[in-house]
């Protein structure tokens, strides 16, 4: 389980850059907005598997499982690097 986490969270980061990416890329403010909300969303799922110790939506505890645990925090903070990056590049 922990690879598949990683792997498919590592994965997720081209198509999130391209959905913030092209959000905040546009005049309306409300999209600039809403492509902000999504950037947090994104690193919400993973701080969420850190702080609760169980994957949203699954319920599958990862109590005991060090590697997902602390490689959750860290993907949360990437998946931040990751729209900061979409939101300010020109």
């Amino acid at each position: 389980m922990t690879s598949v986490y990683i792997t498919l969270s590592v994965l997720m980061f081209v198509p999130t850059y391209f959905i913030i990416k092209k959000l905040t890329s546009s005049e309306d403010t409300y999209h600039k907005f809403f492509g902000i909300v999504a950037s947090c969303a994104f690193m919400s799922f993973h701080f969420y598997t850190y702080h609760a110790e169980k994957f949203p939506f699954l319920g599958i505890s990862t109590v005991g499982n060090d590697t997902v645990h602390y490689s959750s925090i860290i993907l949360g903070f990437i998946s931040g690097v990751v729209g900061w990056i979409a939101h300010h590049e020109d």
